[in-house]
């Protein structure tokens, strides 16, 4: 007999929403579908509700590997290839993570390709091959991985933690997995833990698509109905990972990073159970707020922090936890005993003050307009998160999960609070000059653990009363209206409503959306003739006073709904404001209003420089591709500073500086402005005056402004740096230029990405195995497009990289002439698929609008010129392309040699320069 659930979600608001079905197929394997003739793409995801959590002891990591080893071939399509290339020629994606308690596999792809998907999808849960020829290969790649996390402070951390929980419990594990715990595993442990735990009632499957519902549930029994039900348990955890204990326990970890950080972990029970009231939630929302008063408030007022925020994690069904987090300052760091016991004076007056029904109603309300009028998006995003509720929370409101506050739940709330006191905490404290004793097994992170009972223990027992702590005031920025405003320009093409000098504004109303939200975008440039080090400087401090001037409102716009961000870049400052456009007029002003009358405390100011000087020095720390990617754009940008430049001038200023810095540059500036969405002509005019009469009225043209430029190679030319990097990985990073930004050139570079992105992976990755960061495509970006190829490797040095990288791309080239007209067709669709696609929401709608008023003159008949390109396109162009871009004697290249620490750079590789500076003064830049 037919087991399934059927539930429509309809909500009556006037535009089209996604239908939902649930179903329940015989082997008892739960399926949300879920239908939007608005979909760009196809997604399904499979939730198996098994992780980490169940690794053996003695194959540590197996979860994680068998995870690797499923996409390696299935009895039905035995290739191993097979489902990453159909997907990538089809413009899809796919992967996968392992979980503690969970592991998802996901893919999306576009709709012709969509049952061929679901096809070889299914094939993974149904005959996996787990080839023992495959086996070793895949460990290396779980190696790499491995060995791609070693100095990332996350990870680091998150195992010396583990390695403090209870003994017995299995929270106490390492989850990644290496060569060294991987060794024993063949095709019979693999097949015994995947027949073990991988049945279909352990199984979530979400499949999205714009098929209609009868449609998707016919394709989901078709390839899914035949998954084995071995009727396996759910798995239950043990409660307690970490026992309380009338002690502080205090771990103290020395980062990789500057990172100077406290955290409190509260192991609690999951809350899975509370999603109507959401307790958890609430507590984090009153331990994150941002305004006068807060936790943050008093800690930054002091120069103790830069940052605090909160969050409630569900580890499994069983068990979770609430954490906070402080991102201390130098002081802070270096009085962290006092951090420490202000965040329990907070906490106390939480537990003292009760439960807040405003908080929950606010959330109530929100939610329910979200719920309505909130991007819904679509892909693996969604396909993830669904199949990830179904398998947590009832059937029947899997879809609507984060929307409901159906009713308060005041005990839930008191008691998850209950939880939240030292004899249920470990803390964590991590920084540079802490003294440690013990170094971590799997990282060889440097730590130390001590338990203390004495003064200050007691002190956060009973933590002090201080006045200046205060629970949150009602929002100011809840949304007043939802009332969608009367169309008053054409949807298709922006309206340029003003051109005067200083400033330039386009609006357009939606229509697509019929939402009661809008944004906005105001990019500011500065005087090309202010241009200096110092002043990018200081306007990178300006930016950042302003944000900590508002860092008061910042929780409250965001818990209504808005959202703001105020950036620097090189070319001046970029502003955004987007959410409800009830409440967007009040953001505004409040923005205006901070930029105009910026005044920054002396704490607040070394606050600023801290972060500022840390965040700089850390980029020397990032992942090697991310460190030769930077390096690449100092050779490839006119302008453009190192983080050592500005170190070297940073001590030398002044708040006096930064606040004059107003008075140099915002004379002289010119306004790029866009707004779209439910928001008149006539509020766009208003806001948009009152933000240029905030500058002042020596507006500039702006080809008086500052514009970035870029290396302009002749061709024939190879720019090659080499750099030894104080990472423990090498990258390579090559930069071809195609050509310019034409239609031809535009079609040509994503026909190239598409072409060559998944064989590359495939040969450089997964059977070269030469690192776990591998990626080449092509992209077309203002008035230029470009090939490039990053991999970024844990075993070979960057230059043996390079070597096989070029043979790929010169085999790739040739491979040209067995290419059918067929295949090039199937590359064209996906091109074609994504040239088509719709913006998902009205923010991606306005970018989309903004860069097409201002880099491309308003054209919006440009993608169907890129389209017509497309179509004239042959295999011999893409050759031709591809050969003249790639050959030594025509090539415009830049290419980075990164080496990691423990490897030098062999004599025979030159860089093309030894000073940076001096040979960029000889360069032309356009």
């Amino acid at each position: 007999m037919k087991k399934y659930i059927l539930i429509i979600f309809l909500i009556g608001f006037n535009f089209a929403a996604p239908e939902y079905r649930k179903i329940i197929l015989e082997n008892d394997l739960k399926i949300i579908l879920v239908s939007d003739k608005k979909y760009n793409k196809s997604s399904a995801s499979m939730n198996v509700m098994v992780g980490s959590l169940s690794d053996p002891k003695e194959y540590q990591g197996l979860a994680h590997f068998l995870e690797h080893m499923l996409f390696l071939g299935t009895e039905k399509f035995p290739d191993v290839e097979d489902y990453g290339s159909y997907l990538k020629s089809n413009g899809g994606y796919s992967n996968a993570y392992t979980a503690e308690d969970h592991t998802n596999y996901h893919f999306e792809v576009y709709h012709d390709a969509f049952e061929g998907a679901l096809d070889r999808f299914s094939q993974f849960f149904i005959s996996p091959l787990f080839k023992q020829e495959y086996t070793e290969r895949e460990m290396n790649a779980v190696h790499s991985e491995y060995q791609k996390n070693l100095e990332q402070d996350y990870w680091r951390m998150r195992q010396v933690k583990r390695n403090l929980y209870n003994s017995n419990h299995p929270a106490n594990h390492f989850e990644i997995g290496t060569i060294e715990t991987l060794s024993n595993v063949n095709r019979k442990v693999l097949l015994d833990f995947y027949n073990k735990y991988y049945s279909s009632n352990m199984m979530n499957l979400s499949i999205l698509s714009n098929l209609d519902l009868d449609s998707l549930e016919k394709l989901a029994r078709k390839y899914f109905a035949d998954i084995n039900n071995t009727k396996k348990d759910r798995i239950k955890y043990p409660l307690n990972y970490l026992e309380e204990k009338n002690t502080l326990r205090l771990l103290k970890v020395e980062p990789v990073k500057d990172v100077k950080r406290l955290v409190l972990e509260f192991p609690t029970p999951s809350f899975y159970k509370y999603y109507e009231s959401k307790p958890e939630q609430l507590i984090a929302r009153l331990i994150g707020y941002e305004g006068e008063g807060s936790l943050q408030n008093l800690l930054k007022s002091k120069g103790l922090a830069m940052g605090v925020g909160a969050w409630g994690q569900n580890n499994t069904e069983d068990y979770g936890s609430i954490n906070l987090w402080v991102e201390l300052t130098s002081d802070g760091f270096q009085n962290y005993e006092e951090v420490l016991s202000i965040c329990f004076s907070y906490i106390e007056l939480l537990k003292k003050a009760g439960y807040q029904s405003f908080i929950f109603d606010e959330a109530k309300i929100l939610a329910e307009l979200e719920e309505k009028y909130a991007s819904k998006g679509e892909g693996t995003q969604v396909a993830v998160k669904m199949a990830n509720n179904l398998a947590f929370y009832p059937i029947d409101q899997v879809e609507r999960v984060e929307y409901i506050y159906s009713k308060e739940n005041i005990t839930a709330y008191m008691d998850l609070l209950s939880y939240i006191k030292p004899e249920n905490m470990l803390a964590t404290l991590s920084g540079y000059g802490i003294e440690t004793t013990d170094t971590e097994q799997w990282y060889s992170a440097k730590y130390s653990y001590e338990e203390n009972d004495g003064v200050l223990y007691s002190r956060i027992k009973n933590p002090e009363i201080i006045t200046d702590l205060k629970l949150p005031t009602e929002n100011p920025f809840m949304p007043t209206s939802t009332d969608i405003i009367q169309n008053d320009v054409n949807k298709e093409i922006s309206e340029l409503i003003y051109d005067i000098k200083g400033m330039k504004v386009y609006h357009s109303r939606d229509l697509d959306f019929n939402r009661p939200k809008a944004k906005l975008i105001y990019n500011i440039f500065i005087n090309e003739n202010l241009m200096s080090l110092e002043n990018y400087l200081l306007g990178q401090l300006y930016v950042a006073g302003i944000n900590e001037n508002l860092s008061t409102i910042y929780s409250a716009a965001k818990l209504a709904g808005l959202e703001y961000q105020i950036s620097h870049n090189m070319e001046g400052i970029k502003i955004e404001v987007s959410g409800y456009n009830s409440s967007i007029d009040e953001l505004m002003k409040v923005i205006i209003k901070s930029i105009k009358n910026l005044s920054i405390d002396e704490n607040i100011f070394s606050v600023i420089i801290d972060a500022t000087k840390r965040n700089l020095e850390n980029k020397s720390l990032n992942d090697a591709y991310q460190i030769a990617q930077d390096n690449l754009s100092l050779i490839n940008f006119g302008t453009a500073y190192s983080p050592a430049q500005q170190l070297s001038i940073i001590e030398s200023i002044s708040i006096n500086d930064v606040e004059k810095y107003w008075d140099l540059i915002f004379n002289n500036i010119f306004i790029e402005a866009s707004a779209h969405g439910n928001i008149s002509k006539r509020d766009v005019q208003k806001l948009s005056i009152q933000l240029r009469n905030t500058f002042g009225y020596k507006s500039l043209n702006k080809q008086d402004c500052f514009t970035s430029t870029r290396l302009d190679l002749p061709y024939g030319t190879k720019v090659t740096n080499t750099i030894t990097s104080e990472v423990n990985n090498s990258a390579y990073v090559s930069y071809f230029k195609i050509g310019e930004n034409s239609p031809r050139d535009r079609a040509m570079a994503m026909l190239i990405r598409t072409y060559v992105g998944q064989p590359y992976y495939m040969e450089l990755r997964t059977n070269q195995q030469l690192g776990y960061i591998v990626a080449a495509g092509a992209f077309s970006r203002d008035d230029y497009s470009a090939m490039y190829c990053i991999v970024q490797s844990d075993g070979y040095p960057p230059h043996e990289v390079e070597s096989r990288s070029i043979k790929f791309l010169s085999n790739a080239i040739n491979d040209l002439d067995n290419l059918s007209n067929e295949e090039l067709n199937t590359y064209k669709n996906a091109v074609r698929e994504t040239i088509n696609e719709k913006s998902t929401s009205i923010s991606q709608e306005t970018d989309r609008r903004h860069i097409l008023a201002y880099k491309f003159n308003n054209n919006f008949n440009r993608d169907n010129e890129t389209l017509d390109a497309l179509d004239e396109i042959t295999i011999e162009d893409i050759k031709e392309t591809l050969s003249f871009t790639l050959n030594k004697e025509t090539q415009r290249n830049i290419t980075i040699l990164l080496y990691a620490n423990q490897l030098e750079i062999p004599l025979d590789i030159k860089p093309t320069f030894n000073n940076l500076n001096a040979w960029k003064k000889e360069q032309s830049y356009k």
